[in-house]
């Protein structure tokens, strides 16, 4: 009889053992639209099917109807929340606006005249550029460029100078006679320096030097000879210039001045 207790007793520890170990099965975790789902046994990407082994928890009396619907309800949240970050993200981009389209335009250029002067102030060559711009939207607008190239003449280079010096050299006569008719000297050596300043084209006004030297000069012979020393003459004074044609390369003046 001890026997037959004994192995009814282990039959009845098997079945209990085996009854533990069938309450643990395996469960299947399917992502809906969201990128990733979090299961007991890590992360399940989107559109992945993965079977992992769970205990399976006592029974509740929630039917597989009710989980089933649980699962619905999970999902439809899901793809909500996916369709308004979707909305949102567009919103956003519409904020930004359109990109600006890139449009050519047309563009012309037209020689209106060329035109060469030369007279005694130099010479002149100018010119009109016009340039048409025709927008997308075919409105025109015209604007003009001149060009002009100008060479100076040499009375337009001289009478740029604001200062002008003078130096002249040149031959001395004296007309002074004594009593008896004869010259106090003959032929010597003149010289002359002016600074002058424009006040014009036309008029300059300044300082003058001037030195004139005859030389020594004898009459007659004997007891009847006269002799006259050389001598210097300076004279300095307040001078200045009227030029009648200040624009030719060759200019009449006139000298002027008081000292």
């Amino acid at each position: 009889m001890k026997k037959t207790h004994v192995v009814v007793i282990a039959i009845v520890l098997l079945l209990m053992v085996s009854l533990a170990f069938a309450q643990q099965g395996q469960k299947t975790y399917v992502s809906g639209d969201v990128a990733a789902v979090n299961t007991p046994s890590g992360v399940v990407l989107e559109g992945e099917q993965v079977s992992v082994t769970v205990p399976l928890q006592k029974h509740t009396g929630v039917s597989a109807k009710t989980v089933s619907h649980q699962q619905s309800t999970r999902v439809a949240n899901q793809q909500a929340a996916a369709a308004k970050a979707t909305h949102a993200q567009n919103a956003a981009s519409l904020k930004k606006g359109e990109p600006a389209l890139k449009v050519n335009t047309t563009t012309t250029q037209t020689d209106v005249y060329d035109v060469n002067i030369k007279n005694k102030r130099g010479t002149t060559d100018y010119g009109v550029v016009e340039q048409t711009v025709t927008n997308p939207q075919g409105q025109q607008s015209t604007q003009g460029v001149i060009y002009s190239a100008y060479s100076p003449s040499k009375a337009a280079r001289a009478n740029e100078k604001e200062m002008e010096v003078s130096i002249a050299a040149g031959e001395t006569m004296s007309y002074n006679k004594d009593n008896r008719g004869d010259r106090y000297g003959t032929n010597g050596l003149a010289a002359d320096i002016s600074l002058l300043k424009k006040m014009s084209n036309h008029l300059a006004v300044g300082m003058d030097y001037m030195m004139l030297h005859p030389r020594a000069k004898t009459h007659g012979e004997g007891t009847q000879q006269r002799h006259y020393h050389g001598m210097y003459a300076h004279g300095i004074s307040l001078a200045g210039k009227l030029t009648i044609n200040p624009w030719n390369n060759w200019q009449v003046y006139m000298p002027m001045g008081v000292g």
